[in-house]
This record gives C-alpha cells, structure tokens and sequence, in this order.
C-alpha cells in the first residue's frame, strides 16, 4: 500500500524456532503482535571513532573506526484476537526469543529485503496497563542486542560465460 507515493514498510521478525511474525505492514498482527513507535536502534549502524594525540600535538589524528554491538529496543503491543487470547500471542512471541541465540528482523521495502540477526540482552519489560490481561492486551519493550551490527541482503551474482576463446559478461556494482 502506498502513502503519499511512499510504500509501506514491512517488519517480520524469524524467531529462533522459526516462527514468523510479521509486526509492521500489510499483515501487521498476523500472529497477536505490532510494532509500536519508539523503536530505538534499528537505523544507524554504531559506530565509535579512535583518535590519538601526542604531548605536543594540537588536537587529535584520526586512526580508525570501530563498529560497535547494536543495542535495538524493540517496543510491541500484543492483542488477543476472537481465535487466540493475548496470553498465547505472548507465549508464542516469548518462544521466538532466546539469549543464547540470534532471532532475524527483516525489512522489506520497496528498495529489497534486509535481515539484522540478533537476541535478547536483557529481560523484556511487560506492562499489562489498566486492564491488561482483562482486555487483552499487553505492552512489551524488548532489549535485543547485533554482534554483528549490519543489515544484510542476498548476495547478488553475475553469471561470466566462456565461448572457448574469451569470458564474457558483466558486473553489477550496487553501494
């Protein structure tokens, strides 16, 4: 669906059992769970930059870059729907998860799909707010936590053919 000429993103989240829920999009709440607003940590890679200086040096050298953990807070709200009660919405979400293992977020936009594997670094927080349970809903803020901070994609491959005297083909360069 497309908003001011701009389509919607789509977020699903591949949990560690291979359960797929997709929190943000078209089929956002598939599965009891949507993504709310305050997400933090899923744009900009971390980065830290390394300087040195000497005693008698005005300033600083530049000599490096280091990329950091990313530290994602993924806030959701999960609903209960006529067929499943929040409280088994919220089980099957909690299972996608582990500490020890990483769980995918993927986006997928009309530039292509990216997939940023992580886990969880810390308990998530619950609030059930005035209610809660009663209405069927509660709010959860999910610590997660990217060894590897990058977003990924399929690899992409040029095929070279060789008609017995030269190879043929090209290269495809995309930034």
């Amino acid at each position: 669906m497309s908003v001011y000429g701009r389509h919607k993103i789509t977020v699903n989240v591949i949990g560690v059992n291979g359960m797929k829920f997709c929190i943000s999009g078209d089929k956002a709440g598939d599965m009891g769970i949507w993504l709310m607003d305050e997400h933090v940590g899923l744009l900009d890679t971390p980065v830290e930059t390394i300087w040195s200086s000497s005693a008698a040096q005005v300033g600083a050298t530049f000599n490096a870059l280091r990329f950091q953990a990313r530290e994602v807070t993924l806030p959701v709200v999960i609903l209960d729907s006529p067929s499943r009660p929040w409280q088994m919405a919220d089980s099957l979400w909690r299972k996608a998860w582990s500490y020890t293992e990483d769980a995918q977020i993927e986006i997928i936009s009309s530039s292509g799909r990216r997939v940023l594997s992580c886990r969880l670094s810390a308990t998530p927080e619950v609030e059930l707010g005035k209610g809660g349970q009663f209405k069927g809903s509660a709010r959860m803020l999910m610590h997660l936590k990217a060894g590897d901070p990058m977003w990924y994609d399929e690899d992409v491959t040029d095929v070279w053919r060789f008609d017995g005297i030269r190879w043929n083909g090209t290269v495809t360069v995309t930034n």
